[in-house]
């Protein structure tokens, strides 16, 4: 895929399972804007050809044959070079490319002031380009499409052009060189077609985007290089980018549409008479742009791939029915910021609870045990509540609650503490009052008298809290320890293998955690301070490389990564490693989500990107195969549990702006 921003184009390896390797980037010239792959230079091995319209040349990338390039030749003198294909023009065996650009000056003093130009370049059979031929193409085109119309087994080029609203053809001459045929009125907006024979007449029809006005134009061909009057059919807001494919299995052509306007997906499925049905909303990343079609994970069912603004891509693995697996949602209070899984009605089956932040409720959400849940039952908490754990703090093998309430005022910061019945109801609250913003807490035995307590982040004066159990569902005797500046997020574990509970602190601001040891009697060493970050939110604990020893991973909304802290065993972390992730990483879990035996990574991407990103563990503490799925609106807590089927792990995540939570179901073998 093309980079914009940057100036290089990404590389990312197939595992054959539906997941990716790391990308690897190459430099381009300015602009890069599109991509097209063929053997250039006739050695069997893939090449690519990128246009780059600012500086309105094309560079040609030479393939190795290890999933490698080089750099071949640069073709300038191009202004703005856009869309472009390649086919063989002139059927001497070799690719050629067909190239769409266009300017406000004119290109050629022979072009008059035309502002729109098709250059055809026929290949050379060495990765580079000889004769071409030019044609103007009166106002910007923004897309070209290459198919026999006329069938006369010659390749023709059909043109869109944004500003005219129409669609132009140019029919091949077998030689390279094309005659003009004739345009065709198409939507409002017209950016981008594709071809295919929808109808089942032999004769190519096309489909164009009509991206001003939200819809998609079907032109039944006529096997003569015309085109019956356009069929309008409606796609989500801003559509950009098509591709054309059977994606149900039924032996007719369908399609797929990226609505770059609301952040979505569409599928039409075809009925096979040129008329389609209407769209299937499926969720994308941030602004989706470019859509391809192919089975990634080899299971014979055709999948998608889509590129997103946000510097991700999505993956849709298809189930071969025309369906793809999106999130299923259910409501919950206003603003929910976490999330969590337990079993709180004692039937064996997985329930949530959920902090809703504005309406000061805990919603407790029964599970059924396949995959669906039962309507919310919600109970008061104290004011902005922001986090809840579970816990039996009262030794009944009952779960019960504990829930940070995070006051504007400081005065009024405190925990709430609900019991449970085990049958799935709470009493009332009983509340203790912290220090001052209470941001997050983490629960374990940490005076070693098999009795819970509780530690409390105090993120408005930079400490926290602990409050030590009596067992019976009460706590006494805070103690207060300092920490870095504008501390979040806390975890508790065994970090020097002492078998006594330790804790890791976010500082957010400073990009730092703080690493507390244990005593076994409830107090904790002075802190030590690892850098981690630029501005981390949340951090998770597992073994990552299976030496025994406890790491960290860090969710780094600065830098957008993820970084990983490998554990020495004896309470010290070395220097992090970086792994990317999407828009703002929040939160983030470690957990066996693909059934190998190896922790992998899940990280909520909030502010912008709405997304969630898995990376998944080798075992020898580095992760690979990012792969992304979209969420609702600010995603701000995940957490994980088997609520469909016991031998594999699905997710659950809190989308803030959406008052409602996500479930992503585990489809792994």
């Amino acid at each position: 895929m093309t980079n914009g921003e940057d100036n290089t184009l990404s590389i990312l390896l197939g595992n054959g399972d539906g997941t990716f390797q790391s990308q690897k980037t190459y430099p381009t010239n300015a602009g890069p804007s599109y991509i097209v792959a063929a053997d250039f230079n006739s050695d069997t091995i893939l090449d690519l050809v990128v246009t780059e319209s600012e500086y309105w040349s094309i560079s040609i990338l030479l393939g190795n044959g290890d999933g490698t390039f080089q750099k071949g030749y640069v073709v300038e003198a191009f202004r703005a070079p856009g869309f472009l294909v390649t086919r063989d023009f002139n059927n001497d065996g070799i690719p050629d490319l067909a190239v769409a650009s266009y300017s406000d000056e004119p290109f050629d003093v022979q072009l008059g002031d035309d502002d729109g130009i098709l250059h055809v370049l026929l290949g050379d059979g060495d990765g580079g380009f000889g004769r071409s031929y030019e044609y103007p193409t009166d106002n910007a085109p923004t897309s070209i499409v290459a198919g026999d119309f006329n069938n006369d087994t010659k390749w023709d080029l059909v043109i869109t052009k944004i500003d005219d609203n129409i669609i132009d053809v140019f029919l091949g001459n077998g030689d390279g060189s094309f005659q003009r045929r004739g345009t065709y009125p198409v939507g409002d907006g017209a950016w981008f077609a594709a071809t295919g024979d929808f109808n089942i007449d032999g004769k190519l029809d096309l489909v164009v985007v009509n991206g001003d006005e939200n819809t998609i134009s079907v032109l039944l061909g006529n096997g003569d290089g015309t085109f019956q009057n356009q069929i309008k059919y409606s796609t989500g807001d801003g559509p950009m980018s098509i591709t054309v494919d059977d994606f149900n299995n039924d032996n007719k052509l369908d399609l797929a549409v990226t609505n770059s306007g609301i952040g979505t997906i569409s599928v039409l499925l075809g009925n096979g008479n040129g008329t389609f049905q209407n769209q299937i909303i499926y969720l994308s990343g941030y602004q989706p742009a470019s859509i391809v079609a192919n089975d990634f994970n080899n299971d014979t069912k055709l999948d998608l791939a889509v590129s997103n603004a946000d510097n991700t891509i999505s993956i849709l693995l298809g189930y071969g029915n025309g369906t793809f697996p999106n999130q299923t949602t259910y409501q919950t209070g206003n603003l929910p910021m976490s999330v969590i899984a337990d079993d709180f009605n004692n039937d064996t089956k997985l329930d949530l609870a959920v902090a809703n932040s504005v309406d000061n409720t805990i919603s407790i959400i029964l599970g059924n045990g396949n995959g669906t849940f039962q309507n919310q039952t919600k109970y008061p908490s104290g004011p902005a509540p922001i986090f809840i754990i579970a816990g039996d703090f009262n030794n009944d093998r009952k779960p019960d609650l504990a829930i940070a309430n995070s006051d504007e005022n400081s005065d009024n910061s405190s925990i709430s503490i609900l019991l449970g019945n085990g049958d799935g109801t709470f009493q009332n609250q009983t509340t203790y009052p912290t220090f001052g913003g209470s941001q997050c807490i983490a629960t374990a035995d940490f005076n070693n008298d098999s009795k819970l307590d509780l530690a409390v982040v105090n993120g408005d004066n930079n400490s926290f809290t602990v409050l030590f159990g009596n067992g019976d569902g009460t706590f006494h005797n805070q103690i207060t320890y300092p920490t870095g500046y504008s501390s979040v997020y806390i975890i508790a574990d065994d970090f020097n293998n002492d078998r006594k509970q330790d804790l890791a602190v976010v500082n957010i601001d400073e990009g730092t955690l703080d690493i507390l040891l244990g005593n076994g009697d409830g107090t904790f060493q002075n802190q030590t301070i690892y850098s981690a970050g630029i501005q981390i939110n949340s951090v998770t604990a597992g073994d990552f490389n299976n030496d025994t020893n406890v790491d960290l991973a860090v969710a780094d909304q600065g830098g957008h990564v993820i970084n990983v802290l490998l554990g020495h065993g004896d309470g010290t972390f070395p220097n992090y490693t970086s792994y990317s992730s999407g828009v703002n990483p929040y939160s983030i879990l470690s957990a066996d989500v693909n059934n190998d035996g190896k922790i992998d990574l899940t990280v909520t991407n909030a502010d912008g990107g709405n997304t969630i990103n898995i990376l998944f563990g080798s075992g020898n503490g580095t992760f690979t195969s990012e792969i992304m799925y979209s969420t609702g609106l600010f995603p701000m807590s995940l957490t994980a549990g088997a609520f469909k089927d016991k031998t594999k792990l699905d997710l659950v995540v809190a989308n803030a702006y959406d008052n409602d939570i996500s479930f992503f179901f585990n489809s792994c073998p």
